[in-house]
């Protein structure tokens, strides 16, 4: 039988190889090629499923967060001959879409400590508290019938009820401070657009309504008030709304009477201020403003301001009208349209948040808040304006 000699050559076309014997006898026809297709996968196996986002969205400190994904893919591959018979694999690869809900669950609810509410309040609105006297301030007022600032002690006892600046009948207190020595409380009247100030036993001292200096010289709804000491002098600040200004006053109190001055005013913090609702002060004496209308809390520390939102998280379209700092810089919120009460870090990271006293009535329209105690043992006292008989507010405390 005669030996044949094979010669193989191959030519390159379009993409393929296309191998040929060369013998003494005639080419044979080359075989024709065939693919078989690997299928993607139905399910993860043996891929790596790599979510968006990697990680979990920031101002979730101290929540849990579950993710639910939904995955879509679109297999791409390369044909490669795997031999004579040109077998065609196709090696999947994965663009996965990824989509995903975040729940969160937030810390449990501070232990109410005082679920009655403590003592009888009508429509309260600021709220203090005085270390020094253990009184507590409640300013009170509709704009209508109800005018007043009841003062507690420690005991939750009635100290005494004002109702009047001397003649001038109050026309709606909103807000109140009082400060550290106890010995002068000042309260802010929404309507009758000034700032009185009494001595701890509920004596007329001082009162204002105009000033020389700022953009703006005259009260316009103004809402709240915070005082820090730095001596001899109180500081006083107002949340000035309807003027979107933050006014500060110094007071300084001498045998023969007191004198008070205009300090310095702002309009704008990081932004223009829209809605400027509560003032607060920390042991550092930073100023803290609740900025309604933005949604901001914006702090001043002496030579330039910063903020955070306060929709952060679940929360949206927050409306907040009190607010409270404690010795740690946990800055407290009383939060009316969400109807809670917030716990923020300094940076404005969500902590806590409840609605009301576990197994007691939720809060409907939660308007102050103030802390009593030191260190980081705080109690946080709440006012809600209308949770209450009769649609009339409460005044409710918490333990930490």
């Amino acid at each position: 039988m005669q030996k044949k000699h094979f010669l193989t050559l191959f030519i390159l076309t379009g993409g393929l190889a296309f191998p040929w014997a060369c013998s003494n006898n005639s080419n044979p026809t080359s075989p024709a090629p065939t693919s078989t297709f690997t299928a993607v996968p139905t399910n993860w196996a043996g891929y790596t499923n790599t979510p968006t986002p990697t990680s979990t969205p920031t101002n979730l400190n101290g929540y849990t967060s579950t993710f639910t994904y939904t995955t879509t893919s679109t297999p791409t591959g390369t044909n490669t001959p795997t031999g004579p018979t040109a077998t065609f694999t196709n090696t999947p690869t994965f663009t996965p879409t990824v989509t995903y809900t975040n729940t969160v669950t937030p810390y449990p609810s501070p232990v109410p400590y005082n679920i009655q509410g403590g003592p009888s309040v009508e429509f309260p609105n600021g709220v203090a508290y005085s270390p020094s006297s253990s009184y507590l301030y409640v300013a009170e007022g509709d704009g209508q019938s109800v005018s007043m600032v009841q003062i507690f002690n420690s005991g939750l006892g009635a100290v005494t009820t004002l109702t009047a600046y001397g003649s001038t009948t109050f026309g709606d207190p909103s807000g109140v401070a009082v400060n550290s020595a106890g010995s002068t409380f000042y309260v802010v009247d929404s309507i009758n657009n000034a700032v009185y100030g009494f001595t701890s036993n509920g004596t007329a001292a001082v009162s204002w309504a105009t000033w020389t200096g700022g953009a703006v010289n005259a009260f316009s709804h103004p809402e709240r008030i915070a005082v820090t000491t730095i001596a001899p002098n109180d500081y006083i600040y107002v949340a000035d709304r309807d003027n979107n200004t933050v006014e500060e006053f110094s007071l300084a109190v001498t045998t023969s009477g007191a004198a008070v001055s205009y300090v310095n005013q702002w309009n704008s913090g990081s932004i223009a201020f829209f809605i400027p609702s509560a003032v607060a002060l920390d042991g550092s004496n930073n100023l803290y403003v609740a900025d309604a209308g933005n949604d901001l809390v914006q702090i001043f520390n002496g030579s330039s301001w910063s903020s955070w939102p306060t929709d952060v998280s679940y929360l949206t379209d927050t409306d907040i009208w009190g607010i409270a700092v404690d010795g740690n810089q946990n800055v407290y919120t009383a939060d009316t349209y969400n109807n809670q009460v917030e716990i923020f870090s300094k940076s404005g990271v969500l902590e806590s948040a409840w609605t009301g006293p576990s197994g007691g009535s939720t809060f409907v329209s939660p308007d102050g808040v103030a802390l009593t105690g030191t260190g980081s043992n705080y109690n946080i006292w709440v006012s809600d304006y209308e949770n209450g008989p009769v649609s009339t507010g409460t005044l409710t405390e918490f333990a930490p």
